[in-house]
């Protein structure tokens, strides 16, 4: 039987992981030292009574659920959580919606005002980096950090892709552009593995 320290570190350390975050995301979240937070989960120190109660309200879980054996733990998914995921997402589709409304707004505008713009259909093109762009500023803010690498990888993506598409229409066939991205999704992906460590 685990003893009350060995339940509090192994809660962290499971709360935590269900948050995808290292544990220097945590320590900043929590305003510590990541050296602090891998004390608790080795069971050389405990958090105070305050650092469990922020934790729970963090993790939205009751302030017992730290000291109970974590196998007889269920995950809490508490209505508050999910509310608060169903926001997020709310948002988020609030902020695609505006990028694609730039976008049929000027795609309108040229077809009404006759501008003689061959390739007006580029403008449903140009928001998809802009989402990107908005996604990784939304998961840096709210601190859903796994889906940082994804956002940096479908701005890096439909940037390349803008680009060589609105080239193409002024007639030139830019498809080397795509090989700038091999490297630097290797590098997003690299850099994702080593703050997971």
């Amino acid at each position: 039987m685990n003893t009350i320290k060995e339940n509090i570190a192994n809660n962290i350390i499971a709360l935590r992981k269900s948050k995808n975050w290292t544990q220097a995301e945590l320590a900043e979240t929590l305003n510590y030292s990541d050296k602090t937070i891998s004390k608790w989960e080795r069971c050389e120190s405990t958090p105070d009574v305050e650092i469990i109660y922020q934790m729970s309200q963090l993790f939205d879980v009751p302030i017992d659920y730290f000291f109970k054996d974590p196998n007889a733990n269920e995950p809490v998914l508490s209505k508050k959580t999910k509310d608060y995921i169903f926001t997020r997402i709310l948002q988020f589709s609030l902020l695609i919606l505006a990028a694609y409304f730039i976008g049929i707004c000027f795609y309108i505008y040229s077809q009404i005002g006759n501008i003689n713009f061959n390739g007006a259909w580029i403008s449903f093109i140009w928001p998809l980096p802009a989402i990107g762009i908005l996604g990784i500023i939304y998961t840096r803010f709210f601190k859903i950090y796994f889906m940082m690498p994804y956002a940096i990888s479908f701005t890096l993506w439909t940037l390349l892709l803008s680009i060589f598409l609105q080239v193409l229409i002024a007639g030139k066939n830019i498809w080397l552009i795509f090989l700038v991205g091999i490297p630097l999704q290797l590098v997003v992906i690299i850099s994702y593995w080593l703050k997971k460590e």
